[in-house]
């Protein structure tokens, strides 16, 4: 991988009104009920919706993901080209675990927002020479594709570049988004985790087709490291986390499924705009499973977003409310009603490229303020009417997209840098290159040093 930029990572049927098995850690999924969205579950739950999760791959063998994983793949050296994408998408550090958890986990240990919706998961990281995580932007692009050429209808990149980068020379990820766009997907987006640098950090997404994503936490406020959703054309606030670390206070962090080596049906606490994203993957899963179109489903996102709870961003909706959106008349609660039933069902089915078919195990497990100006209007695509981090440390400035606690009852799960340098800027000679060291190596240097890498 040449250049130089960062990527970071660790930056439905009706359900009746009892008589479901628990998930073990839903009591502590708060995420979920701020929400409302275990009553939009008496509408859909997302079947038959395919979503992209472009990331550090999922644990295939997780018994919250087993069946839900239908295609899987590593884009590694493409240069963009998602033909060049292949083998497996086993995860290699736990965060897009976590991530596919949230968005679609089966109800065993954990409830994903959209627990019969379909996974189609990259791997486009790898370990750096310095062992952190990191990814080429280019990979990153081609990881789009080969998503959305499999079929998800949602794609959930819980990443960014650094915001310094990204203010100076755009998106790196804006061809291959504005592709998934005009293919009909959902693109959903963490806003990044960079509001410890005096208040800023905006990512500047403003020509992105997609839904920017920033964080709250328990306390239904919008968390002190998310950053500014800016100019972002369609943004809203969805839950993330609110914790001084979530290994102090993992109550006020977002549990889920988790992955380390030589561990087994695992869960961990995360905090990071990397959390709150995938929320909003689901509730579009939810969207798209009734029948609405791309743009309707960004719509009503948008417009039952709870403008009650304040966000920084010109275009920013409020907080996510699922029940509203998905068009359940009682409000969200922080009660907790019963989670899914995990599928019983047939054998996983195997996936349909890269990779072994994901396994299944039968393991219990181991552990008011008005809303802003409305963003220009999607389009014109309706769907018929109704019948979706590297840790962040303590406030040091980086490439920070999520936050980490101990893994339950299997030892520590800490989030990892996930630093790079993407393809086209390599950090020759002249300002541009100059201007790259500058706003990828020292930010990223500042966050590693307080980092911590998984167990």
């Amino acid at each position: 991988m040449a250049g130089l930029a960062v990527v970071a990572v660790l930056l439905g049927g009706a359900v009746p009104a009892g008589g479901q098995s628990g998930a073990a850690f839903f009591g502590e999924q708060w995420g979920l009920h701020v929400t409302g969205t275990p009553q939009a579950w008496q509408l859909t739950r997302g079947a038959g919706v395919r979503v992209g999760i472009v990331d550090t791959g999922v644990d295939l063998a997780h018994q919250d993901l087993a069946g839900r994983v239908v295609a899987h793949a590593r884009c590694l050296d493409t240069g963009g080209d998602p033909g060049r994408c292949g083998g497996s998408g086993q995860d290699i550090d736990g965060h897009g675990t976590h991530v596919a958890g949230i968005v679609a986990a089966r109800g065993i240990g954990v409830a994903g927002v959209a627990p019969d919706a379909e996974l189609v998961v990259v791997n486009a990281f790898t370990r750096d020479r310095f062992g952190r995580t990191a990814a080429a932007l280019s990979d990153v692009s081609a990881g789009i594709r080969w998503v959305v050429a499999q079929g998800a209808r949602v794609v959930n990149l819980s990443l960014g570049a650094n915001f310094v980068f990204t203010n100076l020379t755009g998106s790196g990820l804006r061809g291959a988004v504005s592709e998934a766009h005009r293919a009909g997907a959902v693109v959903v987006l963490a806003s990044g985790n960079d509001n410890v640098v005096l208040g800023i950090g905006s990512q500047n997404y403003g020509d992105l087709p997609a839904v920017v994503v920033g964080a709250t936490g328990p306390d239904d406020r919008e968390a002190p490291y998310s950053s500014s959703t800016g100019n972002a054309r369609w943004a809203l606030l969805a839950p993330g986390g609110g914790a001084t670390t979530c290994a102090a206070q993992p109550e006020r962090c977002v549990v889920s499924t988790w992955w380390r080596e030589g561990g087994r049906n695992e869960y961990a606490h995360l905090q990071g705009t990397s959390m709150a994203a995938p929320h909003v993957a689901g509730a579009a899963a939810l969207l798209l499973a009734r029948g609405h179109g791309r743009d309707q489903v960004i719509e009503r996102l948008l417009a039952t977003a709870d403008a009650g709870v304040p966000c920084r961003g010109a275009n920013c909706r409020g907080r996510l409310d699922v029940a509203r959106a998905v068009g359940v008349t009682a409000p969200a609660t922080t009660a907790a009603p019963a989670p899914p039933n995990p599928a019983p069902g047939p054998p996983p089915p195997r996936p349909e490229a890269g990779g072994a078919a994901p396994v299944s195990t039968t393991a219990p497990p181991t552990t008011s303020v008005p809303s802003a100006p409305p963003p220009p209007a999607p389009g014109t695509d309706a769907g018929p009417p109704g019948a979706s981090d590297e840790p962040v440390h303590d406030g040091v400035p980086g490439a920070a997209a999520g936050e980490g606690s101990g893994v339950r009852t299997a030892g520590d799960a800490e989030g990892s840098v996930a630093v790079d340098l993407p393809d086209g800027a390599n950090g020759g000679s002249g300002a541009a290159g100059f201007a790259a060291l500058v706003a990828v190596g020292v930010p990223a240097a500042l966050a590693w040093r307080s980092g911590r890498r998984p167990a």
